[in-house]
């Protein structure tokens, strides 16, 4: 520990040394492996499953009307020269 103007400081977290002629940060203090964002990643797949359950409904309820409307346009070819 370092006593700085007879107040306790906390021990520095990283320090410089010269490698290969460059100043490079070495240190103790390692980022976690999720780094600053641990929590997000439930929140992103919360809302990535939100998006597509939303557009899977939709493209069940669009699609079937789709479908409707594609028959009824065959038929309409198919049977009107007997009309």
């Amino acid at each position: 520990m370092v006593i700085i103007r007879r107040k306790i400081a906390a021990p520095v977290p990283w320090t410089r040394q010269s490698v290969a002629g460059k100043s490079v940060r070495v240190g103790w203090r390692r980022a976690s492996p999720g780094g600053s964002r641990t929590g997000s990643a439930s929140i992103d797949y919360v809302l990535v499953l939100g998006t597509l359950a939303t557009l899977g409904g939709l493209a069940l309820y669009l699609g079937s009307k789709i479908i409707r409307l594609a028959y009824d346009m065959v038929c309409a070819f198919v049977g009107w020269p007997f009309l």
